[in-house]
């Protein structure tokens, strides 16, 4: 799982856990993030969020 800010620049690279679950201890600054995730053989769409300075809600992302 890499997250990216709105200029594109990794700000997190992260693993998941054997269910695909991750998390993030340190929070991310406010603004507008792209998550991109990466497993061999399956393709997911870059999804977009917004840090507010709040926790963000979990996410189910499904590969295509």
């Amino acid at each position: 799982v890499e997250i990216r800010d709105k200029e594109s620049f990794p700000v997190r690279a992260l693993k998941t856990n054997k269910l695909g679950q991750f998390r993030i201890a340190t929070p991310l600054r406010n603004g507008i993030y792209e998550l991109e995730l990466e497993k061999e053989g399956y393709k997911f769409d870059i999804i977009k969020f917004e840090a507010k300075g709040e926790v963000i809600e979990p996410l189910e992302i499904r590969a295509k």
